[in-house]
């Protein structure tokens, strides 16, 4: 969000309970959804980090904002793979 630690965390609780509903319909509906219904739930835990981040740089604390940096860059690769399997798995022969 870049705005500010208070912005990031109220994003992450959004994102991670959307993301959680988009999880639980889509094992209910079909199982090829799922590496899509992921991707806010990583978005959220990605602005968790991120205010972390902001916490750190606010407060002054290099180990947080290490902490929260190394959080931020692991859900990019992270995302990144589950952007690649999605398109594999969801965009498919119908049948």
């Amino acid at each position: 969000m870049c705005l500010s630690a208070e912005v990031s965390f109220a994003a992450s609780v959004f994102l991670v309970g959307g993301g959680a509903f988009a999880v639980w319909k889509a094992t209910q509906i079909n199982l090829r959804y799922l590496p899509v219904a992921l991707m806010p739930l990583f978005a959220g835990l990605q602005q968790f980090m991120e205010g972390n981040v902001w916490l750190g740089v606010n407060g002054g604390d290099p180990f947080t904002v290490l902490w929260g940096g190394d959080g931020v860059y692991l859900f990019h690769m992270v995302h990144v793979a589950d952007m690649d399997s999605s398109l594999g798995l969801c965009v498919g022969a119908p049948g």
